[in-house]
């Protein structure tokens, strides 16, 4: 990377780690200038404005999710025990600030917004992921044939970021381990096929 493409992507992280906590909305560009050490002149010579920051810092913030997700998914070979590393590395996110589509979508709630369309794309991303490792495992015969893959997923990415929601708001763990355990209890008790 060019030493511009190097600073760019460094202010991308850092600016991602405070507009995670702070909202990527309400951080204003004096908290950038601040987390960065960046003058204003600086800041114009790599993005075009705070909007585009905001939107550069949610999609990193997001990939860095879908990097553990995948990777998380990858090490393990039966269907439900990849939905259970799915859970827990959602439930891991190593950026300060909990889940960042939870921040762009409590943001945006009455302020339509660019971030809104990318948050959604992205909740669709996770939903498709985990739709889609539902289908492999009914395809492995390891998984109920009945169920119905994209509902299952709307319905398990629902309960995930419920407990990471609670546990904000609460700041309080056990709603994330609460969730996760009857997330678990769902896999095992509705998922598996019982079949010979």
């Amino acid at each position: 990377m060019k030493k511009g493409e190097v600073t760019k992507q460094r202010i991308i992280e850092q600016s991602a780690y405070l507009m995670n906590r702070k909202g990527f909305i309400a951080t204003s560009l004096a908290d950038i200038m601040d987390a960065t050490g960046l003058q204003k002149g600086g800041f114009y010579n790599h993005f075009k404005n705070k909007e585009d920051l905001s939107l550069q810092a949610f999609d990193y913030c997001c990939s860095v999710q879908s990097e553990i997700l995948m990777e998380a998914t990858s090490k393990t070979d039966r269907s439900i025990d990849k939905l259970k590393a799915f859970i827990d590395a959602f439930f891991h996110f190593p950026i300060p600030g909990g889940c960042p589509i939870i921040h762009v979508t409590v943001e945006t709630e009455d302020n339509p917004h660019i971030l809104k369309d990318s948050a959604r794309a992205r909740m669709d991303d996770r939903i498709t992921m985990l739709a889609k490792l539902i289908q492999a495992g009914q395809q492995a015969g390891e998984l109920q044939s009945e169920l119905d893959p994209c509902e299952e997923a709307a319905n398990l990415m629902t309960t995930i970021e419920g407990g990471i929601l609670l546990y904000s708001l609460y700041e309080d763990r056990s709603h994330i381990d609460r969730a996760k355990r009857s997330l678990y209890r769902e896999l095992e008790g509705r998922f598996i096929s019982r079949l010979p």
